[in-house]
Order: C-alpha cells, then sequence, then structure tokens
C-alpha cells in the first residue's frame, strides 16, 4: 500500500494507525463495533453504511478443558483484576486494544460459540480447507 503497488487493503489498526495518522495512507472504515481509540477521526463500517461487516480480534485467557473448576475461577478472578487496573487499560489502549473489565468462563465460551456460527457459513462458502 505505501509502495503504491496496491489500491486496496484489510489490516489491524494498531499496525496501520500511524500510517493513517501521518497521512500516507487514507482508512476508509474500522470494521469494529466502535471507534477506535488510536484512530477516533475513521468511523466504524456501521457508520460507513456497512453494518453486517464486523470483524474484530480478541484476545482470551483459555485453559485446557481438564482444569479444575476452582484454578478456572481463580485465573478469571485474577485476569479481571488486571483488566480492571488503569495501568493495563492505559497499556493496552496504547495498543488499540480495548480491556474487557469483566467476563466469565461463560460468557467467554458463550462469545466463541456465537462467534464461530457467524463465521461457519462464511468459511463453507469459500471453500477453505484446514491443512
Amino acid at each position: 500500500m505505501l509502495g503504491g503497488r496496491l489500491t486496496f487493503m484489510l489490516s489491524g489498526t494498531p499496525t496501520v494507525a500511524p500510517h493513517i495518522l501521518s497521512g500516507g495512507v487514507r482508512a476508509l472504515a474500522t470494521p469494529s463495533p466502535k471507534r477506535s481509540t488510536l484512530v477516533p477521526d475513521v468511523p466504524t463500517t456501521t457508520e460507513a453504511g456497512m453494518p453486517a461487516w464486523q470483524t474484530y480480534s480478541c484476545i482470551m485467557l483459555l485453559a485446557p478443558k481438564s482444569t479444575p473448576r476452582t484454578i478456572i475461577e481463580r485465573l478469571n478472578r485474577e485476569a479481571n483484576a488486571a483488566m480492571a487496573s488503569d495501568e493495563v487499560k492505559a497499556r493496552l489502549a496504547k495498543l488499540g486494544i480495548d480491556a474487557v473489565e469483566s467476563s466469565t468462563p461463560e460468557s467467554t465460551a458463550k462469545f466463541i460459540r456465537d462467534e464461530a456460527a457467524k463465521w461457519a457459513p462464511i468459511v463453507k462458502a469459500t471453500g477453505a480447507q484446514v491443512e
């Protein structure tokens, strides 16, 4: 894109934010549910008239299925405490990551199930295969 060989690309906001801010590239939209703190002037895809087109990266703390519930609860409690701290939120914000301050193992599992259901028909339509 910067070399003039591409006219369009999709990329993670933290990667391209410096180039957007310097004027090296023009961002059309960010496909997340809300505007990025790194480039707050860039509209979301919903604001740009494409409400069905949302995608975003997630960072999750996962453990093996056999992990005892007491360990899961402690990991969840400690992770939620960390994500609620001003220091962690500030560090993540510099990376363009919005911290989710409170989640549960059940809400995370539901999110994963919902995302799998959302993307399954798209993956099937592309003919993509696991290698």
